[in-house]
């Protein structure tokens, strides 16, 4: 144990293993223009044995220069669940033309709720010695070790990546040659050896097409285990058609065969210029991007981190190119694309040239970093764009919108418990809808809002899936949920799917949080965008509370004059400002370059300490986790690039179970502007209704019960005679039997409540008397008791007859036969 570093510290002695001479000979039997054939990229989909697609398995092998030396750039990624469980493996390397290591870094996970596995490895090659960091995490415990072996004992040595150029080869050759041994390390880190063995050929559906394959046998020894074993099959042409490791539950197979990478391009300078390897970026959006794009990501992968604007100059393109549906697709995109590739102006002879108005903009941009004579060329060309008209949209190019919704995931929203028991916490019904309905349905109405995304880390379900459908149905606009891999933080989860953001050219779009009530003035906001006269700038949406309950969110020091953001504080431990943070955004592209400048810094922090990264970027766990808070803004207050726009408007959040029922009842005075038909109203053999209440048309209610203020009812929902509520929510299917009374409650899906039974729960309201108090987020325990807080009954909780259940929390299933009060009952 090294005493500076907590570090373990080892040379292994390989003595006694070596590489057999046939494997010796393979290697050396190698050229490159066997290696040459490998240059491309499969992309497979991980499936069950019954056939569901559990996740994804990419690996692409391309052209790179390391040290000033060629070599090849090797990436594998493959995510997805088992079981439900998130789990995942990536690693990226550069393989020399001999298919010797030079570096090479690897991570794997699995997640469970309470118990993250996490390992990482790098593996460098340094002078006469291949030395490797390597570091688990599991819970709380975090365990680091070094490794060093000599080179000189090493010889056939094959890592996780220079085994996928060897398959590729033995693939194309089809033929193994026998008593082959290699060296390699195992899952504990030990040099073992791996064996090759042919498998012969056979068929194998590839899509919808039954093709013959060839298959190979990679077995790993294992020092204090059972040996790994691999079946994999190969195309003819070398492309991997499946794999599957013996004993797992599931299978990677290929749906579609990708693009040859194009090796042959010996004039070109190499793709990947050596960069510092990062333990994991963009895992899941970078496989998705294969099967699409892979032939020109090869071309400009590290490129296009650096220029945002080149993925909406794309997006723009591929839609020129669908409207004006040209017979000669190469005329059309050499006439777009002359501005990159001549000085000489080129002929304009297409006629819907206003559709390419922001394109040329974006082209010309660029074009005017040129020579003196380039600028002048840009416009020229801008002015011959602008004297066009536009037949296909007969007007000028709308202003195109996006609006993104952060959901979180399970480990989020835990003081909502046990209500996010049995849904995502987003999907929660407040005023009789789900709660990202109120924010879709705000989004809807803003002109040009093409798209909402939904970016979170739950997994897809079969409530998320019927919502976005009848969603997307109702309001006529595309919604996507885009799940994280795992918790990426506020700004982290907008970087890891920024392609996505950005595709079809958006100039702004919004980010909100779905834990927030508001009547969400978006209009007003880009209005205020405008005013500034800055189309570059970005947008907070703020608002005033006391002094005291300031300092539970993010503080916002302001310019009177401008409303500049001249500081930015989250949560401070003193007072900073009244003004808080709403957690409503408007940004532009240019917010990514910032959060990019975030995550190159993060990863230089985690390769220059590479055994304390976690705790040295900013306490967390991986170099991609930001937030907008802490990361971003902080960093742009006072920069002239960060304003805040104060709303008077209605405004909460909704952390707990308490806060939904205050944020309902705004949402139902909201009603009478935007959806009076919702709220109910008093009628002959009818309920009777005091104050806002909404009633599902399915609920079945007395005619004597009293209903209101503030109650909402949900569908299926069955109400007695003479039955009080006031102050509540009444959740699908749940009975309230003659004559009980609920007041500040939430009663859960599916429960019942007997006769003369009364749950009541007490009030999590602001101060009336206070015009700027917001609702206190209450801890659930206060000098060792339970907090005074609204009754929740989780679902199928059935309450007896003639009990009072006051200020508890009844968790699901739960048969309950006495009174209870302060007391959370499991």
């Amino acid at each position: 144990m090294d005493p500076c570093t907590g570090m373990e510290n080892s040379a292994q002695d390989v003595e006694g293993l070596k590489a057999s001479r046939e494997a010796l000979e393979f290697l050396a039997s190698i050229d490159l223009k066997e290696l040459e054939h490998c240059l491309f990229a499969d992309s497979l989909t991980t499936v069950s044995d019954t056939g569901r697609e559990l996740g994804e398995f990419t690996i692409t092998v391309q052209n790179a220069n390391y040290d000033n030396q060629p070599c090849y750039h090797v990436h594998a990624n493959s995510h997805g669940s088992i079981d439900n469980i998130p789990c995942g493996t990536s690693f990226t390397a550069y393989i020399s033309t001999k298919l010797e290591t030079l570096e090479q870094s690897h991570h794997e996970y699995v997640t469970l709720q309470d118990h993250l596995l996490d390992r990482k490895s790098q593996m460098v090659r340094r002078g006469d010695q291949l030395l490797l960091n390597k570091v688990v995490t599991e819970r709380e415990a975090v365990k680091r070790q070094t490794f060093t072996f000599p080179i000189s004992s090493l010889e056939g040595f094959v890592s996780e990546a220079s085994n996928l150029l060897i398959l590729r080869v033995l693939a194309q050759r089809k033929r193994i040659p026998e008593n082959m041994v290699f060296l390699t390390l195992d899952p504990e880190t030990k040099i073992t050896v791996s064996t090759y063995e042919g498998l012969g050929q056979k068929q194998q559906m590839v899509g919808q097409e039954c093709m013959e394959v060839f298959g190979i046998k990679r077995m790993v020894d294992s020092i204090e285990g059972v040996p790994a074993v691999w079946h994999c099959y190969f195309l003819s042409d070398g492309h991997l058609a499946s794999r599957v490791q013996v004993g797992s539950p599931v299978t990677m197979r290929l749906i579609q065969l990708p693009v040859q990478m194009g090796g042959d391009d010996k004039d070109k300078k190499a793709e990947f210029e050596k960069k510092p390897l990062v333990w994991e970026e963009d895992m899941q959006l970078c496989s998705k991007f294969l099967d699409r794009k892979e032939a020109l990501k090869a071309d400009y992968t590290t490129y296009v981190r650096q220029h945002p604007e080149l993925k909406a100059l794309m997006a723009d393109f591929l839609q020129f190119l669908l409207l004006g549906k040209p017979d000669d697709v190469f005329s059309f995109a050499a006439e777009y694309f002359a501005p990159f590739a001549s000085q000489s102006n080129p002929e304009s002879t297409l006629k819907f040239t206003e559709l390419r108005l922001s394109f040329t903009k974006l082209s010309f941009q660029m074009q005017e970093k040129r020579e003196d004579g380039s600028k002048l060329l840009a416009q020229q060309n801008l002015q011959n764009t602008k004297d066009h008209q536009c037949i296909a949209c007969h007007g000028p190019v709308k202003t195109m919108l996006k609006t993104v919704i952060l959901i979180g995931g399970p480990q989020k929203g835990t003081r909502f418990r046990p209500l996010s028991f049995e849904v995502p916490k987003p999907l929660f019904p407040v005023a009789g809808v789900p709660m990202l309905q109120h924010h879709i349905e705000a989004c809807a109405k803003v002109p040009n809002m093409k798209e909402i995304l939904l970016i979170g880390f739950y997994q897809p379900n079969e409530e998320l899936t019927r919502f976005l459908s009848c969603a997307q149905q109702e309001y006529k606009i595309s919604i996507r949920y885009l799940q994280e891999y795992s918790a990426l933080g506020t700004g982290g989860g907008l970087y890891h799917f920024r392609d996505q953001i950005l595709s079809g050219g958006p100039e702004a779009f919004f980010v909100m949080n779905a834990d927030v009530c508001s009547e969400f003035p978006l209009p007003d906001m880009l209005d205020f965008q405008k005013e500034h006269g800055d189309p570059h700038s970005f947008v907070i949406l703020g608002t005033t509370a006391n002094r005291k309950q300031s300092m539970n969110y993010g503080c916002i020091v302001e310019n009177q004059q401008t409303n500049e953001v001249l500081h930015y504080v989250e949560k401070p431990s003193t007072f900073v400002s009244d003004i808080i943070n709403c957690g409503i955004y408007l940004f532009t592209p240019e917010i990514f370059q910032h959060i990019g400048m975030v995550f190159q810094k993060n990863q230089q922090d985690m390769l220059l300490y590479p055994y304390e990264g976690e705790e040295q970027t900013n306490g967390w766990q991986r170099a991609e986790v930001i937030r907008l808070e802490q990361d971003i803004f902080t960093a742009l207050a006072g920069q002239g690039k960060l304003y805040v726009y104060k709303t008077h408007r209605f405004w909460s959040q909704i952390k707990s179970a308490g806060s939904a029922i205050y944020a309902s009842r705004l949402y139902l005075n909201q009603y009478h502007k935007t959806h009076p038909e919702r709220l109910a109203t008093n009628e002959d053999g009818g309920p009777k209704i005091s104050g806002n209440v909404y009633i599902h048309p399915t609920a079945n209610i007395d005619p004597t019960a009293v209903l209101g203020p503030n109650v909402s009812i949900g569908t299926g929902v069955t109400i007695g005679a003479g039955v009080r509520v006031r102050e509540s929510i009444i959740l699908h299917g749940a009975t309230l039997q003659d004559h009980s009374c609920v007041l500040n409650s939430i009663v859960g899906w599916d429960s019942t409540i007997g006769k003369w039974a009364r749950v009541e729960g007490t009030p999590s309201d602001p101060n009336p008397n206070d015009p700027y108090a917001k609702i206190d987020s209450e801890t659930l325990f206060r000098d060792g008791k339970l907090t005074p807080s609204i009754t929740i009954l989780g679902c199928n909780v059935n309450i007896p007859s003639e009990v009072i259940i006051l200020n508890s929390i009844v968790l699901p299933h739960k048969d309950l036969n006495r009174s209870f009060k302060n007391q959370i009952i499991l």
